[in-house]
């Protein structure tokens, strides 16, 4: 991709990203894992009871509670949370003028004409039963 082609993304609201911005996720993650084989060796030791995979289980738990609290709070994670979501509702609101877009190239109904027609259907019952409330007054 060149370089006006993600410059011009990054304007229409894109995110960008490159490998050092994923450094930290990559240090966490081998850090969970040490926490988490440290765990389990020094568990195996006692060998292969339902208490030794409780302790196992509490353990990777706590490992992953601890490494999961401090990056999901972590300010670079809400960046890249905040960025994907802008992302995907720039994408949404494209698709959805596509769509409209093609329905009315197309000659079919949209969602809006769909719910005008209904209302008018709706209007036309009521003065049908009107006119039947009439008749059986009469």
């Amino acid at each position: 991709m060149s370089k006006t082609d993600s410059e011009g993304q990054a304007k229409q609201g894109f995110p960008s990203g490159n490998f050092e911005e994923m450094k930290g996720f990559f240090d966490a993650c081998a850090e969970f894992n040490l926490k988490l084989m440290n765990a389990g060796m020094s568990l195996s030791k006692e060998g292969i009871e339902q208490e030794t995979y409780k302790k196992f289980f509490a353990a990777w738990q706590a490992a992953l509670a601890e490494y999961l609290d401090k990056y999901l709070r972590s300010p670079e994670f809400c960046e890249k949370l905040s960025q994907n979501m802008s992302a995907s509702l720039f994408f949404k609101k494209n698709i959805d003028q596509v769509l409209l877009s093609s329905l009315k190239s197309l000659k079919l109904p949209t969602r809006d004409d769909i719910g005008e027609l209904y209302g008018r259907i709706d209007a036309i019952e009521e003065k049908v039963d009107q006119v039947l409330e009439k008749l059986d007054k009469r």
